[in-house]
Order: C-alpha cells, then structure tokens, then sequence
C-alpha cells in the first residue's frame, strides 16, 4: 500500500495501471479546469466552466498519447502550446480604443499547462496549480482595491440609434461585462429613434475604464458626454 504522500508527488502511472491511470487522471484534468472556469463563469468571462474543463482535458489527453506514442522529443507537446495559442487569440479583442480579452486569454495558455502536468501523471501537482490559480484570480480584485484604491465613479450620457431596442441591449451586455460596482443604466428616453443613457461607470481602475473604449467603438453611439461638474474622478 503506497503511502499518501506518493499520490501527492509521484507518476500516477507507475502507481497504478495505465488504462486506470490514464482514466483517472482525464478526470482531474476535467476537474481542474472546472475549478478555475466557475471563478471566470461567476464573473461572466467567456472562459468559463465547460471551456477550461475541455482546455485541460484536451491537453491532458494529448500529452498521455505523447509518451504512449514514444514521443519523448516534446513535438507533441510544442504542438499543444501552438494549438492553444490560436485558441488563445481568438478570444482576444483588438479594437481601435485598445484590447480586451488577455485575461481570458492567459486562463487558456494556463490551463493548457495544467492539463499537460496532470496528464503526464502528476495529478497532485495539477490540483494545487489549478487552487494556486484560482486564488490568484479571486485575489487581483482585492490586491487592485488595496493599492491601487477603490472604484470612484463618474457619470456619462450616452445617446445612441435605438435600433429597436437592440443597442440598449448591447449597452447592458458591456456593463455586465466589465462588472464595475455601481454602472448601470438609470434612464432611457425614446425620441426620433434615439435613446439616451445615464451610466456611472469606475474612472479609476484602467479594467473599468476600458468601458469608455468599447463605447467609443459602438457604430450606434452617437455621442458620449461627461456629466456637468465631473471632468474629473469623483469620490
């Protein structure tokens, strides 16, 4: 009987058989990117449960077909990291005010490695980096808060083509998507097919303000105008 510890640090595979072993350590795989993908699904990333539980599944999977295939050169693995590169990008937003989606970019990049360590066999391993990941996702906003401050807000008016109620919409998905405590929309007026918007949206955190950008992109917006009295950051 092994001792605890060796389940911890050893090669799955030389613990127990390869068919077991390898059905074993596809589910951690799937497990780890679960943990992490429900932190990036609770703030509605694109990167969520099912896409980083597939993320390290996949490269897991691959990485035990490389040393069952002989392969001990890496090729396969380069491949790996070149496959999740392209995956990677296409998650990444790069629009005329700036680029969005790094984050949700690097969780890929990141899991992809996860998945490739436990699916050499070192599920132990797996489990604590995919923890030691998800803490320091939950821990940014904290840290950011603490040196960096908290959020202060600012006010916009955003009139923009209503286009039937489809840009309103749109409107709502970005504030929900930047998650920035205290934006929302407070009024909305239809006239001539135009809309109006009261938004309170961070100025301080560059995350946040980023909103402004994928505003500024919107062929609907017509203008955005700061609230009379806050040029500046208010408190």
């Amino acid at each position: 009987m092994f001792a605890w510890t060796q389940w911890l640090f050893d090669d799955w595979h030389a613990l127990m058989p390869i068919p077991l072993a390898n059905t074993l350590l596809a589910g951690i795989a799937s497990l780890c990117g679960a943990i992490v993908g429900t932190e990036r699904e609770k703030k509605e990333k694109p990167t969520g449960t099912r896409t980083l539980a597939l993320v390290s599944l996949g490269a897991s999977v691959f990485t035990m077909l490389s040393e069952h295939l002989g392969n001990h050169d890496g090729h396969i693995a380069a491949n790996i990291i070149v496959g999740i590169g392209f995956l990677g990008a296409g998650v990444i937003i790069h629009g005329r005010y700036g680029i969005t989606g790094l984050t949700s970019a690097a969780n890929i990049w990141t899991m992809a490695a996860i998945g490739m360590t436990v699916g050499a066999g070192y599920a132990g391993a797996g489990l604590a980096l995919s923890v030691f990941l998800l803490i320091t996702l939950s821990a940014v906003g904290t840290l950011e808060r603490r040196y960096i401050g908290p959020c202060k807000f600012s006010t916009l008016e955003v009139t923009y083509d209503a286009a039937g109620g489809k840009t309103l919409i749109r409107l709502e998905e970005l504030l929900d998507e930047f998650g920035s405590p205290g934006m929302q929309v407070t009024e909305h007026h239809e006239n001539g097919g135009l809309g109006t918007a009261t938004i309170r949206y961070c100025c301080v955190h560059q995350h946040h303000r980023e909103l402004l950008a994928r505003f500024a992109e919107m062929t609907e917006v017509q203008t955005i105008v700061r609230a009379t009295g806050q040029s500046r950051c208010a408190a």
